[in-house]
């Protein structure tokens, strides 16, 4: 199966248990995408400093934000103090289901429930509750 985990308000909140979980998942077989806004060379740093190793704990990470930069024109693109990436929100919200869309994902983790009326039908959502102590 594939698994798109979310990085900033699912992993980060909980890696060491997203670490075993992933471990595991790919020992089995899975394929383990993670999908950030922020650029890819930023939480690569980020997951490396919390030990998720590439083809260990994941297989690939998505950068909307990279995505975006590559796809977009620069006069759609706008960035606040922190070089973060702003796009108009049709923009945005929808590249979550097209990545599970052109990669095949079968189950996507993540805390914006946003993102999940573009998520393919064919994909299990599962939402991630930081405040709900008995999710995972």
């Amino acid at each position: 199966m594939r698994y798109m985990i979310d990085f900033h308000g699912v992993i980060d909140h909980r890696p060491n248990y997203f670490k075993k979980i992933t471990e595991d998942l790919i020992s089995c077989g899975n394929e383990i995408f993670i999908c950030t806004g922020s650029k890819k060379n930023i939480v690569l740093v980020k997951l490396n400093n919390l030990g998720f190793q590439e083809n260990k704990n994941f297989n690939e990470i998505f950068s909307i934000s990279d995505i975006l930069e590559e796809t977009l024109p620069a006069a759609e693109i706008e960035y606040d103090n922190q070089n973060n990436i702003w796009v108009d929100d049709m923009l945005w919200w929808p590249m979550k289901g097209m990545l599970c869309e052109q990669y095949h994902i079968d189950i996507i983790i993540d805390d914006s429930e946003e993102y999940f009326i573009y998520v393919p039908n064919n994909t299990i959502k599962l939402y991630y509750h930081k405040n709900n102590k008995n999710f995972f």
